[in-house]
């Protein structure tokens, strides 16, 4: 399994790309979700599908040692809770190009930690590939040349979304040492979801779903592409792959958004951002062919 972590990393940056096409979608005029419903139905579908398979297949996992409890609430209350918040809120504040960079920035504070926390080096290689991609990300984001004027409670709460989104990686590499990856996620994203679903207005989503059962397949398509599937991928990945080297191959992610937008929805592109899609796939494989960690 070591030898195909970086894959199994890779792969959930693939699953994660497509989730504004589905975002898209599903809070259009047309269906008329809220964010709120989307992040209520991504934890609380992953956490009953996750939890239904460790009753049936692995009981014994659904026992945690209870030195990770306190640590397993707070993973679920800052990365994915707070960090759905914070991703939220700096894309409305600032639009979803400025959001994607701000949240791009979690490879720095994860190489950052990961220094205090694993005593992981600060290797060269690691920050040529560290600059090359959060540049990547910049220039395929579209930011770069933009007249916006900027909210700066929406930079600050982008800049929260890029430190909640990277701890995910943290919490993941601690607590799956001892704990069983889908036993973890299982009890993280059913945390979240008692968190989150007094505030979402569920009624109202039942109703949508009611209205037009067609809607449930494609719900159920999003919470597996969009969640449960990268959220394994990743979380078993990172058992036997540094955080850093992690949270820098995950900036395929927008490279692969980019991707999506230019062949399906024939969205436009730039010379900016055929250079950063170019640095993004560099540093990441770069990273991965110089790493042995």
């Amino acid at each position: 399994m070591k030898k195909f972590a970086i894959f199994l990393i890779v792969g959930a940056s693939i699953f994660w790309g497509f989730m504004g096409t589905f975002v898209n979608v599903l809070t259009s005029d047309s269906i008329g979700f809220t964010s709120m419903h989307l992040i209520s139905y991504r934890t609380l579908v992953t956490g009953l599908i996750l939890l239904g398979y460790l009753l049936i297949f692995d009981r014994k996992s659904l026992v945690i040692p209870k030195k990770h409890i306190p640590m397993v609430i707070l993973s679920a209350i800052l990365t994915v809770v707070v960090f759905n918040i914070a991703y939220i809120s700096a894309i409305r504040l600032n639009g979803m190009s400025v959001a994607s960079v701000l949240l791009y920035t979690s490879p720095v504070f994860v190489t950052i930690l990961s220094i205090f926390v694993f005593k992981e080096r600060l290797t060269t290689v690691r920050v040529i590939t560290l600059i090359c991609a959060t540049l990547g990300c910049v220039m395929v984001s579209g930011v770069l040349g933009g007249t916006e004027n900027l909210s700066w409670i929406g930079i600050l709460m982008g800049l929260l979304a890029g430190l909640t989104y990277g701890l995910y990686g943290i919490f993941s590499r601690i607590i799956t040492k001892e704990v069983n990856p889908i036993s973890y996620i299982t009890y993280i994203m059913l945390i979240s979801a008692l968190i989150v679903i007094p505030f979402a207005d569920i009624g109202k989503s039942i109703e949508i779903l009611s209205l037009d059962p067609s809607i449930i397949p494609l719900v159920l398509l999003f919470v597996l592409c969009s969640q449960l599937i990268p959220y394994i991928l990743f979380t078993t990945g990172i058992k036997y792959v540094s955080p850093s080297r992690a949270s820098i191959t995950a900036t395929l992610e927008p490279l692969v958004a980019t991707i999506i937008g230019i062949t399906v929805f024939s969205e436009g592109y730039t010379v900016y951002s055929i250079i950063g899609m170019i640095l993004i796939l560099g540093s990441a494989i770069l990273l991965n062919v110089k790493s042995n960690e």
